[in-house]
């Protein structure tokens, strides 16, 4: 029972560690003011509802709210984000409409040759191409367009969204000192659960690289983190 009851301990324990681990770059990002959907958050928590995570997400929800709902006050904004929409929305139904063609020219390849001769055979999978490849860069464009706009409104705001900003750098010192409570209480490698964080200058980590501008990084050593303190 005793070892049951341990493996079972631990196995918690991993699953809790993971989800710190994935908690705590979505929280830095928005330092950053990357902004997150706050639905992946919530349903990362699903299953620790009133738990000292789930507090340290409602203490900041209101701050994500306010950071996220802001862009959407700017015109210019709303002007990207349509525009990146109705681009989404253009590229499922040529998707849709390229596959259905595409099913009907396999099915009657042969009346299509009939009628139109060799060219027609090379023609019609090149504009399928043509349509699928044009479609699907006019929503990456948008999208950047978009990306790009948020970014630029974003950097004129951040004077502002300061209060938020700091709010979620204690509640990401939270996840961190959290993760390394989990890890040391199980004995865990702290290489296990490795993060990327926009800011290098949290307690208790370790930068073990980088990736894409942001710093990889896990929980410090236990031996490493004693030495500092004894110091």
């Amino acid at each position: 029972m005793k070892r049951g009851s341990g493996r079972s301990s631990l196995r918690g324990g991993s699953e809790r560690a993971s989800l710190i681990a994935r908690l705590i770059p979505w929280f830095d990002s928005y330092v950053e003011l990357y902004t997150v959907d706050p639905v992946r958050i919530e349903r990362a928590l699903k299953n620790y509802s009133g738990t000292d995570l789930d507090q340290i997400w409602k203490s900041v929800r209101g701050d994500v709210e306010q950071l996220v709902d802001l862009p959407g006050k700017s015109h210019e904004i709303e002007k990207y984000a349509k525009r990146s929409s109705r681009a989404r929305v253009l590229s499922m139904i040529i998707g849709v409409f390229t596959f259905a063609a595409l099913i009907i020219y396999l099915l009657f390849q042969t009346q299509i040759k009939s009628l139109g001769g060799q060219d027609i055979i090379i023609i019609i999978p090149a504009v399928m191409i043509a349509l699928l490849y044009g479609f699907f860069m006019l929503t990456i464009l948008s999208t950047r367009a978009l990306n790009k706009a948020m970014r630029s409104f974003y950097d004129q705001h951040s004077g502002e969204l300061s209060k938020q900003k700091l709010h979620m750098r204690d509640a990401t010192q939270q996840l961190i000192d959290r993760l390394s409570r989990e890890i040391y209480s199980h004995g865990f490698e702290p290489t296990r659960f490795k993060f990327q964080l926009f800011h290098s200058n949290y307690k208790n980590i370790e930068v073990v690289g980088r990736s894409g501008g942001k710093f990889v990084s896990t929980i410090k050593p236990r031996a490493q983190a004693q030495r500092k303190i004894e110091k």
